[in-house]
């Protein structure tokens, strides 16, 4: 059976006012949960955020102070150290993760008499000495 012109035209527009009436509000209320227009957010979205307390936030302030110290003493306790690198690694990398910042590759380097400006090999064991 053919349906003629105009009726198929007539049965697109009723699907299109169909998905405006229900995905169009459904849109809006989307948008409307996820930004806040115009300043803060109402009070039903800021009741939904759960606020848990971690073990470190119910230490008092001297005993979170205690941990920190006793921490960077047994660092110091570590060095030297030994490092086996991996893909990817750089020399940059591994002086971030034991000195906490890029310019210490050099003593590394020099420690293990290799060519700091030289791609390292995967599997290499390097000494890390003590943060200068």
């Amino acid at each position: 059976m053919e349906v003629s012109p105009p009726l198929r035209w007539l049965g697109a527009l009723a699907v299109m006012f169909v998905v405006v009436l229900i995905v169009v509000p459904l849109l809006l209320q989307t948008i409307s949960d996820t930004v806040v227009l115009g300043g803060e957010p109402s009070e039903p979205a800021l009741s939904e955020v759960a606020i848990v307390p971690s073990e470190a936030s119910t230490q008092p302030p001297e005993a979170a102070d205690a941990e920190v110290a006793a921490a960077e003493e047994d660092a110091e306790d570590e060095f030297p150290a030994t490092y086996t690198v991996e893909a990817g690694d750089t020399g940059t990398k591994i002086s971030e993760q034991f000195y906490d910042t890029s310019d210490g590759w050099s003593v590394i380097a020099e420690a293990n008499d290799i060519d700091p400006s030289a791609p390292l090999r995967v599997g290499v064991e390097l000494t890390i000495p003590a943060p200068e």
